[in-house]
C-alpha cells in the first residue's frame, strides 16, 4: 500500500504542479514531460502490482496443501475487481509486451490547462497514434484531473474487496474503519487529489464520475458518484508531445477531429444535461 500511495503521490505533485505554472501549456515542456510521463508509468505499474500483492495476500492465507481452494479465492477476488484490474493491466501489458509508450496531452484555454496521458501505439490506419487496444476510438486520452481521483478510489475499492475475501476464509478476522491506519504519504495524497479541477477531456464527460472529498470529518470516496458534476473545455487548443522517427508518414494526435468532437458533444447534450463546457 506504500508503495503504490507513494507513486501516486509523486504523478499527483508533478501535475499540481505543473497546472498551476502553466508550463506545460506554454514553452517547450520536454524536461518536465519525462518527469511527469516517467512518474505516469511507475504509478500504473505500482497498481498492477498491488492487486498481485493483494492476490499474494489470499494464497498465503492458506495452507500450502490447499492449492486449489487457494486459486479459487484468488479467482474470486480478482473478479470482483475485474473491471478495474482489466484497465489497468491492459495499459501496462500493452507497453512491456507491444512497446507502448507513454505521451502527453494538454488541453488549454487562455486560462485554464488540463493535462494527461495516451498510449501511443499503431492505430488501426497503419500510424502512430492512441492505440486501439487502450483507446477505443483511437482519439482520445486519460486526463490527470480524472485519472488520479479514479485510483485512489479504486484502491480503497481494491482494500475493500481483499478485507471481503479474508473474512470469507476467516470469519475471526478483524475489519478496521481506516481510523487505525497511519500513513503520511495517504495523508498528503488524498486532500492533493480531491483538490484538482473537476476540468477533464471531452470524452471522459460521458464514463463514470470518481467523487473524492476531504475535510474535518473525514474522507469520502465514491464510484461511480453523481456529486462531480465535470465541465470540459468549448473551444481549446490541444497540444501533445511525441518524437518522430523520419519514417512514419502519420501521426495522429487526440481529439484533433472535428467530426469525432462535434460527436461527444452532441452526445453530452443528450446524456448529461449538467455538464458544463468552458468556450
Amino acid at each position: 500500500m506504500d508503495n503504490v500511495v507513494r507513486r501516486l503521490l509523486k504523478g499527483a505533485q508533478l501535475v499540481d504542479e505543473g497546472q498551476k505554472d502553466g508550463v506545460f501549456a506554454h514553452d517547450e515542456p520536454e524536461a518536465k514531460s519525462a518527469d511527469l510521463l516517467d512518474a505516469t508509468d511507475h504509478m500504473l505499474d505500482a497498481l498492477v502490482e498491488h492487486i498481485e500483492d493483494c492476490g499474494g495476500i489470499i494464497q498465503s492465507s492458506f495452507p500450502v496443501d490447499e492449492r486449489k481452494r487457494s486459486e479459487q479465492a484468488v479467482a474470486r477476488f480478482k473478479k470482483s475487481i475485474l473491471e478495474y484490474r482489466d484497465h489497468v493491466a491492459t495499459i501496462v501489458n500493452y507497453m512491456k509486451h507491444s512497446q507502448g509508450r507513454l505521451r502527453l496531452v494538454v488541453m488549454t484555454t487562455d486560462a485554464i490547462s488540463t493535462l494527461g496521458y495516451y498510449v501511443e501505439g499503431v492505430t488501426r490506419s497503419g500510424g502512430i497514434g492512441p492505440v486501439g487496444t487502450v483507446h477505443s476510438n483511437e482519439n482520445s486520452a486519460f486526463s490527470y484531473n480524472r485519472d488520479l481521483p479514479f485510483h485512489a478510489c479504486q484502491i480503497f475499492l481494491v482494500g475493500v474487496k481483499l478485507a471481503e475475501a479474508l473474512t470469507a476464509i476467516d470469519p475471526g478476522l478483524h475489519v478496521g474503519n481506516g481510523s487505525e491506519i497511519s500513513n503520511t504519504k495517504l495523508g498528503a495524497l488524498l486532500p492533493l487529489v480531491s483538490a484538482l479541477p473537476k476540468i477533464y477531456f471531452p470524452d471522459e464527460l460521458l464514463k463514470d464520475q470518481p467523487y473524492l472529498g476531504v475535510s474535518g470529518q473525514g474522507v469520502v470516496l465514491e464510484f461511480p458518484s453523481q456529486r462531480v458534476h465535470p465541465a470540459t473545455h468549448g473551444r481549446m487548443k490541444v497540444k501533445a508531445l511525441f518524437m518522430t522517427d523520419g519514417a512514419t508518414k502519420e501521426f495522429s494526435v487526440p481529439y484533433l477531429g472535428q467530426s469525432e468532437m462535434n460527436k461527444t458533444f452532441t452526445l453530452l447534450q443528450q446524456r448529461r444535461p449538467f455538464v458544463r463546457l468552458l468556450v
